[in-house]
């Protein structure tokens, strides 16, 4: 029987093989992306997201077509992370009416625009822009002005309350909640959380961790030694699948 790690190995391989490096990165973002990833995956991944990388800066590919580009942000996971790979790489004042229509269709799942409105003010886009948010209200925002993730003092703050908790005991499981509080604060976006909510917020990711590797008790440990009232933690979602980062 083919293990999860050789499946996975496989296929990218085969992109690989079919001259298709796009697929292939994208494929491995998505992986990497996960909440686990095992540690003989994890290796082999970066090895192969650097080589392809290299690849595909030194091939200088052809841009695709921008038409094809935009269809491609409402199509699957995989040929969305394509898309804003592209995007990351492109002038983004060329796109913004039809990233406008982007933000604007309800049915477009949140992650997508979150990950869209990093993008967008990652080039600090002045024009004001609107967005449908999962909850269908609509909102503007100027790109400009959103503060990127791992910038916003919610997160700096975040971070440093986990570095405390964990950085001496548990370096892997520090990775773990470091890489769900930055989806986090992506899903966020373009909102953005502040230093007073920090505490719980490192607090709740933590919690969302230990829950998933059924680590009940050593939550309730956790928290009656740090005084975290857990009434006042939430439950953190992460980008399904595919990541930018």
């Amino acid at each position: 029987m083919i293990s999860y790690v050789q499946e996975i190995l496989s296929e990218i391989h085969e992109y690989i093989e079919k001259k298709n490096p796009s697929l292939a990165l994208a494929l491995i973002e998505k992986e990497l992306s996960m909440p686990y990833v095992p540690v003989e995956l994890e290796k082999e991944l970066l090895d192969l997201r650097s080589h392809l990388r290299s690849e595909l800066h030194q091939s200088k590919k052809v841009v695709m077509d921008s038409k094809d580009l935009i269809r491609m942000l409402y199509q699957d996971d995989t040929h969305t992370l394509m898309a804003m790979h592209q995007l990351s790489t492109s002038n983004l004042r060329n796109y913004v009416d039809d990233i406008q229509t982007f933000l604007l269709d309800a049915s477009v799942i949140y992650w997508r625009k979150a990950l869209m409105i990093e993008l967008l003010a990652s080039q600090q886009i002045t024009e004001t822009m609107q967005l449908v948010d999962d909850q269908g209200l609509m909102f503007e925002f100027v790109p400009i002005y959103i503060e990127i993730p791992t910038e916003s003092d919610g997160y700096l703050g975040a971070i440093r309350y986990l570095d405390d908790w964990l950085e001496n005991d548990n370096p892997s499981m520090l990775a773990l909640c470091k890489q769900l509080l930055l989806q986090d604060c992506t899903l966020q976006l373009p909102l953005s959380y502040s230093e007073e909510e920090s505490l719980y917020l490192a607090a709740s990711v933590f919690k969302t961790v230990l829950e998933a590797f059924g680590d009940v008790k050593q939550w309730q440990s956790f928290a009656k030694q740090h005084k975290i009232e857990e009434q006042r933690c939430w439950n953190i979602e992460s980008i399904p699948d595919v990541s930018t980062h």
